[in-house]
This record gives structure tokens, sequence and C-alpha cells, in this order.
């Protein structure tokens, strides 16, 4: 495209963005009137228009204009999109490794645990994504995972709004037994259950910061394999889920 052929006003604001972001305290009006060799209304009317999207935000005192939250809305948007992307061949590897699998990853979303993403056996070729599922507090894996793994502040409220015994328990005697085993549990890096039904497993991911992202799970029936086949590969794919993790801003 021949240079002629831009949109000023876009090239401008983009600069502006650009010379925002550089700086460690803003830019003022005249750094972009000299800049872009334009008026001052001009700088004025494209930093005022930038404001209004939420693509800066003016200070005063002297007048200045930062980054906005719509920047780093749209940053999120593809780092959101690039860990869907990643996390979705990262389900489906699990499931081709462990086929008798259903294989689950969960956040933590406004408070709870959701699925994000379930692969069944019954329909290999369909991940479903943010699936109209509960888990169970005390009983799934993935929930447990999220009690041993996540930080402290995230689930704090989670013991009161789901008090053991009130609600479908695990195989532990009361809530200091659930307890012990989550401590166990984050000493192993992973949480396993297993009983004559069901052999259960998940494992916490983190991303480049260390931050705690979601789990990844996977549970198949007793007779399906063993619980410590299912464990290697939950534990070897969320190793390479992480690594992938740790390439996303």
């Amino acid at each position: 495209m021949a240079g002629t052929d831009l949109v000023q006003a876009l090239t401008r604001g983009l600069k502006i963005l650009e010379m925002a972001a550089a700086s460690t305290d803003g830019v003022r009006v005249p750094d972009i009137t000299e800049a872009l060799g334009i008026k001052q209304p001009t700088a004025h009317n494209l930093a005022r228009t930038l404001v209004a999207q939420g693509y800066l935000v003016r200070r005063a005192a002297p007048v200045r204009y930062a980054l906005g939250p719509a920047v780093e809305s749209l940053a999120n948007a593809g780092s959101r999109r690039q860990w869907r992307e990643i996390a979705e061949r990262s389900v489906r590897a699990l499931h081709e490794a462990q086929p008798a699998a259903t294989v689950i990853l969960a956040e933590w979303r406004a408070g709870d645990v959701e699925v994000s993403m379930r692969l069944h056996p019954s329909h290999p070729d369909h991940v479903e994504i943010n699936p109209a599922m509960r888990l169970s507090p005390h009983t799934s894996a993935s929930t447990l995972c999220f009690q041993a793994f996540a930080p402290q502040p995230e689930v704090a409220d989670f013991p009161r709004r789901y008090p053991y015994g009130e609600t479908a328990t695990g195989p532990w005697r009361d809530a200091d037994a659930l307890d012990a085993f989550l401590a166990e549990a984050r000493r192993a890096g992973a949480i396993a259950l297993s009983d004559a039904r069901l052999h259960r497993v998940a494992v916490p991911l983190h991303n480049a910061a260390g931050r705690f992202a979601g789990t990844l799970g996977a549970s198949y029936a007793a007779d399906a394999g063993s619980a410590d086949a299912l464990l290697r590969s939950v534990v070897a794919e969320a190793k390479r889920l992480c690594r992938h993790l740790e390439q996303i801003p």
C-alpha cells in the first residue's frame, strides 16, 4: 500500500499510542505536536478521541496522556486466544495418550472452579468449550487441585461456601483429614484419587510468572487402566502445556 493511501488520523493515533507506551509518565500535547508535526488543536482532538475510547487516560497537573485500559484489554484478548489454542492442543494430546479418559481443563472464575474445556471419549473429535458443568467441591480432582495449589487468598472463602460434610464428601472422615490430604498433594505436586469405580487425576498449571493458571485433569474407569499410568500421562502433558504457557506474554 502506498503511503498516500494510509489513513492519516489512524496512523497519527497509533503513533501517539507508541509514544505513550514508551513513556514512563505519559506524553504531553507539546510532545505530540513536535513528534507528528501537527498543530496543538489537532493533537488535543486526537488525544481526546483516544481517551474517549479507553486507549489513553488523561492525567492532570501537568496534563499528560498514558495508556488506558483498552490497550491492556486488547493484549489480554490476544493472550487469551493463544492460551485457548495451546490448551486445546494439550487436551487433545492427553486424550490421544489416554483414549479411555475424560480430559478436563479447569480455571478459577469468580470464586469458583469452572470447566473451560472437556473431551469425552464418546466424542473423541470434539472438545467442548465452556461446557455447562458443575464440579463437586470435594470429590472432583480438579476442584481439589484448586484447593491445594491456588493462592490462598483466592480459595480462602471456599470452605465457608462449601463446608465439608454439608456438601458431597470424599473419602475423608472430616475437614482435618481433607486438609491433610491436600497438604500431601502439595508435596506430591498433583491430586490423585482412586476407588473401585474411578481413577481421577489433576495437576496444577502455572504461567511464565509462576502464577497459578488452572488445572489439567483426567479420569477413567478403574478397569480401563492403572492409576499410575493416568497420573504419568497427565503430569507429562501438564509440563508441556506449562512450557508453552511460558511463551505467552
